[in-house]
């Protein structure tokens, strides 16, 4: 299954004027919080090891996609910077645009200024200290990042070169246990098993902090139920998509049950892995 085309096609309707293009993501961010558990957990995560009372740091979103993770930051911590990288100049552009402030006033000025973001290849690209007056990143979210790189090892590397001492890496990526991340075309791997993942990132350098399997039992059927027939009704017919607010109204509240019960249930597999590990001072 192709999944860059559909979000081109999301990402054409989230432009157009700095206002509207504020609302209709701001609307698109609600729905993505509403029924992709994955949000959950990484939202979770970054809340744990990201306090609010935080001195000004570094935060880099790694193959940052439609920016969500970076506007939950910067609404979220007043005095972080936020660094995005993508292959996809134009959802980072398009994120950038909706942060300008078009009615004379200074509201949005704090988030625009505190918004980068860069056109890089995560395989070639390394924060160095000429970016952020010698300051490297605190955190690094890599979200559904390294099933689509090639030479992983390298990522990781270039991730560890762009910590600070004791900085955090976000893991989110398919386990070998899903089927699913084998029929996506974008994919170089199906997945990785807990296993693997840790003995990659200790080779690099880092210390494993935390580390479980997502999609479990029931968020493997939320991910069936919403997911899934949600992809194919749109790739049957772009014209159907008009018809999908309306089937995810009434698969909500299943939905929001099914996320809350993989969240605080013990998963001993699943069909995602969520990693937190850390740079060693």
């Amino acid at each position: 299954m192709h999944y860059d085309p559909i979000k081109d096609t999301l990402n054409k309707l989230l432009q157009g004027t700095p206002c509207i293009n504020r609302f209709t993501r701001k609307a698109f961010y609600i729905c993505l919080d509403l029924f992709i558990l994955r949000q959950w957990y990484v939202k979770r995560a970054i809340k744990r090891y990201l306090k609010r009372d935080a001195t000004p740091c570094i935060f880099y979103d790694a193959g940052a996609g439609f920016c969500q993770y970076s506007d939950f930051v910067l609404n979220r911590y007043k005095s972080v910077k936020v660094l995005a990288v993508d292959l996809k100049t134009d959802f980072l552009s398009g994120f950038s645009d909706s942060l300008k402030d078009t009615v004379g006033t200074h509201l949005c000025c704090p988030k625009k200024e505190r918004f980068h973001y860069l056109n890089k290849n995560l395989e070639d690209f390394a924060i160095d200290d000429t970016l952020f007056d010698h300051r490297l990143a605190d955190m690094i979210i890599a979200i559904d990042i390294l099933e689509h790189i090639e030479n992983d090892l390298i990522a990781l590397k270039n991730f560890y070169r762009s910590l600070n001492e004791n900085g955090y890496l976000i893991i989110s990526t398919p386990s070998s246990q899903s089927l699913k991340a084998s029929f996506t075309a974008e994919h170089v791997r199906s997945g990785y098993s807990i296993d693997e993942l840790q003995t990659k990132v200790h080779s690099v350098g880092f210390e494993v902090v935390s580390c479980q399997y997502t999609y479990g039992f029931f968020g493997n059927i939320h991910w069936c139920l919403v997911m899934r027939n949600s992809f194919k009704i749109v790739n049957f017919s772009r014209g159907l998509m008009m018809i999908l607010p309306i089937y995810l109204i009434i698969v909500f509240i299943p939905s929001i049950i099914l996320m809350t019960l993989d969240l605080i249930c013990y998963n001993s597999n699943g069909k995602g892995i969520l990693m937190v590990v850390k740079k060693k001072a």
